[in-house]
């Protein structure tokens, strides 16, 4: 998202966290690549780099944000919608929930059609 405000180019996003700095929190410590299995630190300054990163979302244009599409799965039991949505709305982010697909959008078939109409 951070891209597409930045070079004004549409985006999708699937069950975004707009607070990453607060949903993170819970990885801080020792992490395990999990392709690689090598172990790494998840640390502060690691959680602060990605506060830098995240928009201010109530300073996000109507204008900017026009373009933006999050699709947010109502079942997400790790970035709970409605700590996602008062976000997006008032930025002229488009939401649209999907019953379900889970965190990690399993039900990405349903809405693919939908994401190539809007984004042509």
């Amino acid at each position: 998202m951070c891209l597409s405000l930045h070079f004004k180019i549409p985006a999708v996003i699937l069950n975004p966290s707009t607070t990453p700095g607060s949903s993170l929190e819970r990885a801080l410590g020792l992490n395990t690549n999990l392709k690689t299995g090598e172990e790494f630190e998840f640390t502060l300054e690691h959680l602060e780099q990605f506060n830098e990163l995240t928009p201010n979302y109530p300073s996000v244009k109507p204008e900017d944000g026009r373009r933006i599409y999050a699709f947010i799965a109502e079942d997400d039991t790790v970035i709970l919608p409605e700590t996602s949505i008062p976000n997006l709305e008032p930025a002229n982010i488009s939401v649209t929930l999907v019953p379900t697909g889970t965190h990690r959008f399993e039900d990405l078939n349903v809405i693919t059609p939908l994401i190539h109409k809007l984004l042509k």
